[in-house]
């Protein structure tokens, strides 16, 4: 545990906010402390560090349980190999992230107060694709 301490601190300021919960997340379900919850507490952690970066949370939905599962032994068994776990990660991050801007762009309260702004933001990730 001391160890991803540390890697929490040094790697928070090199790493894309979204990229740096999901390895944080990998990196504490990896060590595994606790005897039970260590895929809850590793999603709440990675959900902290989106939010302290003002991105929304990301929910693994059930229909993603498997893919995600499998995005997590994928990296164990292939050296800390993230592509299938971070794209996971990314995609639901994406479509959390369109939700958010949605609901701000459509609110009552915001008509003529930025809803422009976030009108803009809702287009551009809808046709933004990561891979």
């Amino acid at each position: 545990m001391d160890e991803f301490v540390g890697w929490l601190e040094s790697a928070k300021c090199s790493l894309h906010p979204v990229e740096y919960a999901c390895e944080a997340h990998y990196r504490f379900v990896s060590v595994h402390p606790f005897s039970d919850g260590n895929g809850r507490t590793g999603r709440l952690l990675m959900n902290l560090l989106l939010l302290r970066s003002g991105f929304p949370i990301v929910s693994i939905s059930n229909q993603q349980r498997e893919a995600y599962i499998e995005a997590l032994v994928t990296a164990q068994r292939s050296q800390d190999d993230l592509t299938l776990l971070l794209t996971l990660v990314c995609d639901t991050a994406r479509e959390a992230l369109i939700e958010t801007l949605g609901v701000v762009a459509s609110a009552a309260t915001s008509k003529d107060k930025g809803q422009p702004f976030y009108q803009e933001m809702v287009d551009f990730f809808r046709k933004t694709t990561y891979t």
